[in-house]
């Protein structure tokens, strides 16, 4: 999952390749701008409405006092509540 990627801000080659291999892997079209943004395209056929998500992939990189957490090094490590709230653990 993309959550295994660290990618701090200015440092997102690693999850550049792990969407374009997510693209790969998934038979859609993607391709990368002239400023870095990874566009990743799925067209089933030319009569479906379109539908745009856009997401940054970068993150920032806040932690609690009390963590060790490296976001250059660190997967995160998710928590999900069970009710709505799904959160990384010791990041704010």
């Amino acid at each position: 999952v993309m959550s295994s990627v660290p990618r701090p801000s200015f440092k997102e080659a690693g999850v550049k390749s792990w969407l374009k291999q997510f693209a790969h892997e998934h038979e859609l079209s993607w391709r990368e701008d002239d400023v870095g943004n990874v566009l990743i395209g799925y067209y089933p056929n030319v009569s479906s409405e379109a539908v745009l998500l856009q997401g940054h992939i970068d993150m920032v990189t806040e932690r609690t006092p009390d963590s060790t957490h490296d976001f250059d090094r660190d997967p995160l490590r998710l928590h999900y509540d069970g009710d709505r709230w799904l959160t990384a653990e010791q990041t704010t």
